[in-house]
């Protein structure tokens, strides 16, 4: 029981990651986010109020320099990587690294397409 309890912790945190990165790229909070993000939050909430005594005993195990390390570390990892996926689908940048640049447009086609 206690392993199918930590086994759903595991996926509510994923659904909640699933749900709040795809509000974070769409924009938008559809249906499909808010069942992750709630799933993910009950599931998660059931594992930690289920095993409170484990994790508390987990989390005193270690100093407490060295959790508030691994904690900021790993929020400041995952920030920076949430802000540059964040930026990468909202301003998509393509480069044409061929020799002959055969994917860039010429000087015509750019500016009939700009004329349209």
């Amino acid at each position: 029981m206690k392993d199918a309890l930590r086994i759903a912790g595991y996926a509510g945190t994923v659904l909640l990651l699933f749900g709040l990165l795809a509000f974070a790229f769409s924009g938008n909070f559809d249906l499909w986010t808010a069942v992750h993000v709630a799933g993910g939050g009950i599931l998660v909430s059931a594992a930690l109020a289920t095993n409170l005594g484990e994790v508390l005993r987990a989390v005193a195990a270690q100093g407490t320099r060295q959790r508030a390390a691994a904690v900021t570390g790993t929020l400041v990892f995952t920030a920076l990587l949430v802000t540059i996926n964040v930026l990468a689908a909202r301003f998509p940048k393509t480069w044409d690294a061929t020799e002959s640049k055969v994917y860039t447009l010429g000087d015509k086609t750019a500016s009939i397409l700009g004329g349209l």
